[in-house]
């Protein structure tokens, strides 16, 4: 099985290129047990390749159900998982509700606890604001437009946060119209 090539290739000196060589492959000649396998370790085993590509291959469900457990687990960087899902996922349609709410969430308490220490460590997930705002599932925008008001006095941070306000209620105002 992919999953028994996977665990032997790992123990081997050339572990590496031989996961890169079947990773070439997928894009060829997608398989999604393969896309499975591989994703299955990602994070544990610390390739350097990235796993966007992989995803991306995936269906949307299962790219999802992919986010949200490392979501859970922490097992990434908030701002890697965001980065990942902007890049897997088209910005033609919405992530399902759970996930947008989840992602959501989650940003909000990052910011929040950036915020009360006076790090402002959070300006690294700042500027992928407004593209979130184009995958979040609409019921979702409505925390994150209260989170985003802001008196931050620093002229990028708050130039961003009016493009993604800008972006909230375009969207908004187009789930509106195509709903009823």
């Amino acid at each position: 099985t992919p999953a028994q090539l996977l665990r032997w290739a790992s123990g081997c000196d050339w572990g590496e290129p031989v996961l890169r060589g079947w990773r070439d492959v997928l894009f060829a000649a997608p398989d999604h047990e393969w896309c499975r396998a591989l994703l299955a370790d990602w994070p544990a085993k610390g390739w350097s390749q990235d796993s966007t590509a992989v995803l991306a291959l995936l269906p949307a469900p299962e790219r999802e159900a992919y986010w949200h457990n490392q979501l859970i687990a922490g097992q990434s960087q908030f701002a890697e998982l965001l980065a990942q899902v902007l890049s897997a996922w088209p910005m033609a349609r919405s992530l399902s509700r759970p996930l947008s709410e989840s992602l959501a969430q989650a940003l909000a308490q990052l910011l929040r606890a950036s915020i009360e220490a006076a790090t402002r460590d959070h300006y690294h997930l700042v500027s992928q604001i407004p593209d979130l705002c184009c995958v979040l599932h609409p019921d979702a925008l409505e925390a994150l437009a209260q989170l985003l008001r802001s008196n931050d006095e620093a002229p990028g941070y708050f130039n961003t946060l009016q493009t993604a306000m800008r972006v909230i209620a375009a969207r908004r105002a187009l789930h509106s119209h195509f709903s009823t």
